[in-house]
């Protein structure tokens, strides 16, 4: 993640592997078609996938946030505002580059649910 320089943070609770591939499964060469299911759900046609992380969570969010690694100063306003909105059961953080989501929101996708944490500076 050391690219972005303002990240757009969402919490997601899938219910395992198959439903992370099955949102970010991109698809190329589909005319008027969002490249992912997440992107649909987000009112974007196309964001750059080098620029998007999913992160299961290694214990709490600041465990996490250390070992992707984000930089000491920039994990307590981050893992502030992921305590105030997302409970236990969210169990991965989706990084996305602010340049590419003009207007990140909360959503679902079937069962999964999907909480728009915040924008944030990354590095």
């Amino acid at each position: 993640m050391a690219d972005l320089k303002i990240a757009q943070i969402w919490a997601a609770n899938f219910k395992n592997e198959d439903e992370v591939e099955k949102i970010f499964e991109e698809t190329y060469g589909e005319d008027n078609e969002p490249i992912s299911l997440f992107a649909e759900s987000q009112g974007e046609w196309f964001y750059d996938h080098d620029f998007l992380y999913v992160e299961r969570l290694t214990g709490n969010i600041g465990n996490t946030l250390k070992s992707i690694p984000i930089p000491n100063e920039n994990i307590t306003a981050i893992a502030n505002a992921w305590n105030s909105k997302v409970d236990s059961k969210y169990t991965y953080l989706i990084a996305g580059d602010d340049e590419d989501f003009n207007n990140p929101k909360s959503t679902e996708i079937g069962e999964t649910e999907i909480i728009y944490v915040g924008k944030f500076k990354h590095w």
